[in-house]
């Protein structure tokens, strides 16, 4: 959703459509990552039992997280990136500026493999520390070793694998969905300025209402609870200004 549609029920509409593509993205991630949660409870519970240890299933779960993760993000640029970069090149007849295609891809495959790479190393080591804890509290209640391993599935996969899912992906999708849009009508090397929508309705967090119709000009970061971000989702903001947001990224073409 790049560009500014001029008019109240346009955005609303652009919103709605957004959100809508967004959301199958991110259930299709939140589906993966809550098999992976589950995988890995089922094998760290039974590594416990025969070893006490539990470093081999952590080990495949951080590579499985890496296809995941990576996997997802890579998905989600192409996806709206390309979809950006097709209603800006129809603002030409001459379409798109030469090498602006190559300038976005080469952007996906940075975020991909630096955000990506993050992540993962967060999720895996959240995962680890989940399992540790589990272990530590029972040993430390001299629970026996099966239900010290019961508690290892119950902690990190079914219903709290799958809240935990449903956050990073919903969280993770968005990002890199916003992302996307902006590194597309940056890579045009265009002039534009761009304006923060804010999602608003009962679950929008007080600062992210105040962030609403900041406009600035394409190099300049948006002031969101005193933290400057390029776009909503920016990776490089705080928890508390990223997690399940919900905002989007309007663009003016400045002609």
């Amino acid at each position: 959703m790049p560009l500014d549609p001029k008019s109240e029920a346009g955005r609303l509409r652009a919103i709605e459509i957004q959100f809508r593509q967004q959301v199958a993205f991110e259930k299709a991630f939140e589906v993966q990552l809550a098999k992976e949660f589950n995988k890995t409870a089922l094998e760290a519970s039974e590594s416990y039992i025969q070893t006490n240890l539990f470093d081999g299933a952590m080990t495949q779960h951080t590579i499985r997280l890496d296809g995941i993760i990576k996997g997802s993000l890579d998905a989600t640029w192409s996806f709206f990136g390309d979809i950006s970069l097709a209603e800006i090149g129809q603002l030409s007849a001459f379409g798109l500026p030469l090498g602006t295609r190559d300038v976005f891809r080469s952007a996906q495959k940075f975020y991909v493999d630096t955000i990506g790479a993050r992540r993962v190393t967060q999720v895996s080591t959240t995962t680890r520390k989940l399992i540790a804890k589990v272990i530590s509290t029972g040993q430390r209640e001299s629970l026996a070793i099966h239900d010290i391993a019961k508690l290892i599935s119950k902690k990190t996969g079914g219903s709290i694998g799958r809240k935990r899912a449903l956050r990073i992906a919903r969280t993770e999708t968005h990002s890199a969905a916003v992302a996307s849009d902006f590194e597309a009508v940056k890579s045009t090397g265009l002039q534009f300025e761009k304006e923060w929508l804010t999602f608003l309705d009962g679950r929008t967090r007080n600062h992210h209402k105040s962030a609403d119709g900041q406009v600035r000009r394409k190099e300049q970061p948006f002031d969101v609870d005193g933290q400057e971000l390029m776009y909503p989702g920016d990776p490089a903001g705080r928890a508390s200004n990223i997690i399940n947001c919900r905002c989007q990224a309007l663009y003016n073409i400045i002609r």
